[in-house]
């Protein structure tokens, strides 16, 4: 007798990272909850471009796009064709922006895999789930191993910087430091020529530096053991939403922290998703001027 999708095992370095797809396994929800997400996504961080840029038209047009995209794929019928919007939306946005942040164009690439993957298909869902639990090991992963091959993170010279130049890391992170050093920081200006030195003797503060490198390097290989698989996943979030707080990279951290949920097994992401859900909405209702942001964001908006 053929195996369904759902009590086929899985084989292959693909299907490492897979779980039981099909009526009943659960990940058929997550991914739908996530594709929702991912478009409400997009429409909050435009709906920023537009407020914060002057208004232009072609923002306040693809913020519009996207906002119905969002709404539209609440209906199983008309999923697809939100994805597609939203991907030729996201597509022109890439095109015109010189530098487009990071998580624009994995924003982009996400939905470039729901274009072409249906979650509510069980071969195409097993597919999209590992796709996406490898592009999560692997970008943690590659991101540990650019702080070890840079260097900046041995003795904490990049926090030192990032406390020179941005008050937030010093507000998060000073209290790791002496007195006197954090006041030398805070105090030089990161942009000068011949500023510095960005070097420090705090010995936690050092810790923490080589922390965040060993950090990425380690989780994608509890992500990969599925007995370790949910020990990964929450530390790899909490992880992820610590550094990109500090940082105030909010919609980086909301993004990728959803991504690392979705190697929680069957619909743990689905669970959590009212969470992000609720995120989403008060970003909306600051940029209404409804709730305050200035304690959440960076200077110049999400």
């Amino acid at each position: 007798m053929q195996q369904t999708s759902a009590e086929r095992p899985a084989s292959g370095w693909l299907e490492a990272f897979a779980d039981p797809v099909g009526a009943g396994a659960g990940i058929d929800a997550s991914l739908r909850a996530f594709r929702l997400l991912l478009l409400v996504h997009g429409a909050v961080r435009l709906w920023d471009r537009y407020l914060v840029e002057g208004g232009h038209p072609l923002h306040l047009a693809m913020a519009l796009v996207l906002t119905l995209a969002a709404a539209a794929s609440i209906l199983p019928r008309f999923a697809g064709a939100a994805v597609f919007a939203a991907l030729w939306v996201v597509g022109v946005e890439v095109a015109v922006t010189h530098g487009p942040a990071n998580h624009v164009w994995a924003e982009l690439m996400l939905l470039g895999l729901f274009a072409l993957l249906d979650p509510s298909r069980d071969d195409e869902a097993l597919w999209l789930v590992c796709t996406l639990r490898w592009m999560v090991a692997l970008l943690l992963f590659w991101a540990g191993v650019q702080k070890l091959l840079y260097g900046g993170y041995f003795r904490a010279e990049f926090l030192c910087w990032m406390i020179a130049d941005r008050p937030a890391f010093a507000i998060a992170l000073g209290w790791l430091l002496p007195a006197d050093e954090l006041a030398r920081l805070t105090s030089a200006s990161a942009t000068a020529v011949g500023s510095g030195p960005y070097r420090t003797s705090s010995l936690p503060l050092i810790l923490a530096s080589n922390a965040v490198w060993l950090a990425e390097l380690v989780l994608p290989a509890l992500l990969f053991v599925r007995r370790t698989r949910m020990l990964g996943a929450v530390a790899a979030t909490l992880f992820v939403l610590s550094i990109q707080l500090v940082a105030r990279e909010v919609m980086f951290g909301l993004l990728y922290s959803q991504l690392v949920l979705l190697t929680l097994p069957g619909d743990g992401y689905r669970r959590i998703a009212p969470l992000y859900a609720a995120a989403y909405a008060y970003l909306a209702l600051g940029l209404l001027g409804l709730v305050p942001l200035d304690w959440l964001v960076k200077r110049g908006g999400l």
